[in-house]
């Protein structure tokens, strides 16, 4: 006899609603809807609490205060951050590959902040990969009632006309 090996239903529904599954799912695939993320941890062993060494490779740009040479290489493969002194911090980015000594200041200005939203915004949106079919609209055929010879009303971009 056969023995099915699969997780009981109720099982395999909670797995797909873990908080933790969900989270690397945003992590992974939010970027190409625009979606970022900003984590702050206050120590390396809570950091690897909550997430397990495939989730910490989505975050492409970390940046490191001083800690343990160990803690270090373990986040940015080099015990660099160990030999920071107080007040300073690295940026590592990933993608480019390189690692900058930086000064930490206070929080941004509301307006430095405005700005930076404004210079975010005006980036262009990654196409997504799958595309998905807007749900079809029987008010929007576009062939005419042979009975009428009437066609919709629709504006420019394809809607329904709504100051008819």
């Amino acid at each position: 006899p056969s023995v099915n090996r699969r997780a009981p239903r109720s099982r395999r529904v909670r797995w797909r609603r873990c908080p933790a599954k969900q989270f690397g799912t945003i992590l992974r695939e939010g970027p190409a809807f625009n979606v970022h993320v900003v984590v702050w941890c206050d120590a390396v062993n809570n950091l690897n609490r909550a997430f397990d060494r495939g989730t910490l490779n989505e975050f492409e740009m970390r940046i490191l205060f001083q800690m343990s040479a160990g803690d270090s290489s373990n986040l940015i493969d080099s015990p660099a951050a160990g030999k920071l002194g107080t007040n300073r911090a690295y940026f590592h980015s990933e993608e480019q590959g390189k690692l900058e000594k930086f000064r930490p200041y206070g929080l941004p200005s509301p307006q430095a902040l405005a700005d930076f939203k404004a210079k975010f915004a005006a980036k262009p949106v990654p196409e997504r990969s799958t595309k998905v079919s807007p749900p079809t609209n029987p008010a929007m055929e576009t062939e005419t009632d042979s009975s009428t010879n009437l066609q919709p009303i629709v504006n420019e971009s394809g809607e329904p006309a709504t100051d008819v």
